[in-house]
Formats: structure tokens, C-alpha cells, sequence
């Protein structure tokens, strides 16, 4: 078999797997996820972690809280004509989250997961969903532009001083970063869905449709055109800041509820984001009132 058809047979058994790659960007299903987290656990896809893993694998579950994110939500579709289902899931996850301990957050991902099959519509387990990337995964696609696109200190420094939007290097470092994460394409623009279940939403200036396309035709430049858009059609805030000896990019809507995040540029990579998904270890010790004491560990995903 040859090269070419060595890589169609990989894209093919990816596809019936479930799992569909863009860039740097990855979609799973309900389905494939749900198979992946039964090899993990070693049983047939019924055991009382299951569910709980389909939300940390997919990158939708918070450990601290032992909830799940909105994104959950977008495994199911909800009845066109059901004016109350966002109702009636709300309630039945307060009632979970009165019942079931923190600390028990298996339990709590089955009944919460519950909550969504039994209220919330019906699942879409073999519809590919885009899954929000992690801390880790942000500054990976950072560092990645700003090797490929060779920027020098100077160049960052620039952007410090400037204003990233004032510098003509920072175009093509902004598309590339947007698109090695999944949200951009020369051809469509920002994809605004996937933009908002990565880091909230956006507080665009007009239709967002019209505004690209319009970009689109006026344009020509590739690197200025995803300036563009993200400045004219969505606001989107782009800089970078100085950290020490290395530099931190900052991308974020300017509605409240858009994203704040920051990813560091150096030799000690780092990125924070206080309301984009980012992954953290954790260890809490508790108490019950019979006495009894122990303690839980695991990875948060905020998102």
C-alpha cells in the first residue's frame, strides 16, 4: 500500500471511529467517546464511571464542582417545540446537586447525565461535537505559530509596544493561531459556534455572516482579512503582553461572558484562561457527619 492510500485508510477508520481532526482541533462523538472511556475502564460501557469519563474525555466535565459545562449540552437535541426543556434540566440538576455528594462524583455524572437524556432532548450519539481544548493544548498552538511563523523577541516586543493590531507580523500570528485551533478558514471566516463553546460568546458588531462575508470580498490579504473579521465582526480583543523575560497572548471577546486567555511564550510555556476550559490537579480531604473522613483527587476542566 502506498503512502497516499496508507493516509485514506488512516482518515477512513478515523471517521467510522467517531473522531474527526481539523488543524489542531478534534471532534468526537457521543458514541466514540463513550467506546473509548469502556476500554479505559475495561467493562462493556454500563459501569457507574462511565458516564462521568465520556464528560472528561470530551473535555466537558468540571472534577471540583462534579458538574458538567454547557458544551455537555450539545450531545442532545431538544424538541423544536418544547419552549422548557433548559427548565426542567436546571431543576433536575439542582436536585442532584442537593442529593449527591461532591465528592462522589460518579454517581453525580450518571444522574446529572440523566438529567440531560431525560429533559433536555434526545441524544445525538453518532454526530460529531467539537471538543474544547485544554490549557496545555492553547499553548501548544501558540508556540506552534510563533515558531512557524519565525517571530523574533523583537517582533513580540513590537506587539508590546505597538499593539498587536498595529503590527504587521501579528496578523498572520492571530490567523495562524485561530486556525491551528479549529475556529478559522480562509474560505468561511471564524466558525462562530465553535468559537463560543471554546471561550463564550462574542459581542458582534452586526450580522456575523454578512460581516465576513462582506471581509471576504473586500480583502485580499489573508493574514488581514482574519484581522478583520476579528476586530469588525466580532470585536475580538488581540494583544500581547509582556511576563518577565517572555510574553503572554491575550485573546478574548468583549462581552463579560466572552474569554480571557492568556498563553506564555518562552522556554517555561505556561497558560492560564479563568473562563476558557483549562485542566488542574487537585486533592480535597472531607468529613461526613457519621464520622467518617476520607479523600478525592482528579483533574478539573473548567468550561
Amino acid at each position: 500500500m502506498n503512502r497516499l492510500h496508507s493516509m485514506v485508510a488512516i482518515a477512513v477508520v478515523a471517521l467510522l471511529g467517531g473522531v474527526f481532526a481539523r488543524h489542531d482541533a478534534v471532534f468526537k462523538t457521543f458514541s466514540s467517546t463513550s467506546n473509548e472511556c469502556a476500554k479505559y475502564l475495561n467493562n462493556d460501557g454500563s459501569g457507574d464511571c462511565n458516564i462521568h469519563c465520556v464528560g472528561v474525555v470530551a473535555h466537558v466535565w468540571n472534577d471540583t464542582v462534579a458538574k458538567f459545562t454547557p458544551n455537555y449540552a450539545n450531545f442532545f437535541a431538544p424538541d423544536a417545540e418544547d419552549n422548557c426543556y433548559e427548565n426542567r434540566t436546571d431543576r433536575c440538576m439542582q436536585h442532584v446537586d442537593h442529593k449527591v455528594p461532591v465528592f462522589d462524583k460518579c454517581a453525580r455524572a450518571n444522574q446529572l447525565g440523566q438529567c440531560y437524556a431525560d429533559q433536555y432532548g434526545e441524544l445525538k450519539s453518532n454526530v460529531q461535537e467539537y471538543v474544547p481544548k485544554t490549557d496545555v493544548q492553547y499553548t501548544r498552538v501558540f508556540l506552534q505559530c510563533a515558531s512557524i511563523l519565525g517571530l523574533s523577541h523583537q517582533d513580540l516586543q513590537a506587539m508590546v509596544q505597538q499593539g498587536a493590531y498595529n503590527v504587521p507580523a501579528a496578523a498572520c500570528l492571530l490567523r495562524c493561531t485561530l486556525m491551528r485551533m479549529g475556529l478559522y478558514t480562509d474560505s468561511a471566516g471564524v466558525d462562530v459556534p465553535l468559537a463560543t463553546r471554546q471561550c463564550g460568546l462574542y459581542n458582534a458588531t452586526e450580522n456575523v455572516e454578512k460581516c465576513q462575508a462582506r471581509i471576504q470580498e473586500e480583502e485580499c490579504d489573508k493574514c488581514k482579512r482574519a484581522v478583520r473579521i476579528a476586530k469588525e465582526c466580532l470585536r475580538m480583543h488581540f494583544n500581547v503582553k509582556p511576563l518577565g523575560e517572555t510574553f503572554a497572548v491575550e485573546l478574548y471577546g468583549t462581552s463579560s461572558a466572552c474569554a480571557f486567555c492568556f498563553a506564555y511564550y518562552g522556554l517555561n510555556a505556561i497558560f492560564f484562561c479563568p473562563t476558557c476550559p483549562y485542566l488542574t490537579y487537585y486533592t480535597n480531604s472531607y468529613a461526613t457527619s457519621s464520622s467518617s473522613a476520607g479523600s478525592s483527587s482528579g483533574f478539573t476542566f473548567y468550561g
